[in-house]
């Protein structure tokens, strides 16, 4: 199979391309490399991510190997992370979400923000966050953590008021 001049860009716009109408909002990280005739395609997600979540990922996979010849195989690799744990990633980063630092954000708005949240699981508001991760999707600000009341994954948009 020709890749052109760099196998590494063939995969990266492969991936870029499946990615397209297939990224769900708790994947925090997407990366592929090329081992032999197989492709690994790893994509790292944070704990709300949901079985519709993973699927999408996994379209993009079907995507990415239809680009090759029979003879190549995919490898498809689905993890979950805690808020604060850095993702892993193979050899070429096509998706990274925007990670913001929650730290940065003084103290009482930090403290507000964990406390004023909604739990699904818990279906009650202001459950508090353990391990909050604020990032950028789809030009909406989040803050994601650990319910803790029942240590189920949750997640707020944070609303910026201006005047």
């Amino acid at each position: 199979m020709n890749f052109g001049t760099d196998i590494n860009e063939f995969l990266k716009s492969s991936a870029k391309r499946a990615l397209r109408g297939n990224t769900p909002k708790s994947l925090r990280k997407a990366s592929i490399e090329l081992n032999d005739k197989e492709v690994q395609w790893l994509c790292v997600l944070d704990l709300s991510a949901t079985e519709d979540d993973v699927k999408n990922c996994a379209v993009a996979g079907t995507e990415i190997i239809a680009d090759f010849t029979w003879e190549y195989g995919i490898n498809q690799m689905f993890e979950k992370t805690q808020p604060n744990e850095k993702p892993r990633a193979l050899k070429n980063i096509v998706y990274q979400r925007l990670e913001r630092n929650f730290k940065e954000r003084d103290l009482e708005e930090q403290e507000w923000i964990s406390e004023n949240n909604y739990c699904v699981k818990c279906k009650k508001a202001d459950t508090g966050l353990n391990y909050p991760i604020e990032y950028e999707f789809d030009e909406k600000i989040y803050v994601d953590g650990i319910c803790k009341l029942c240590g189920t994954s949750c997640s707020t948009e944070i609303k910026i008021e201006t005047e």
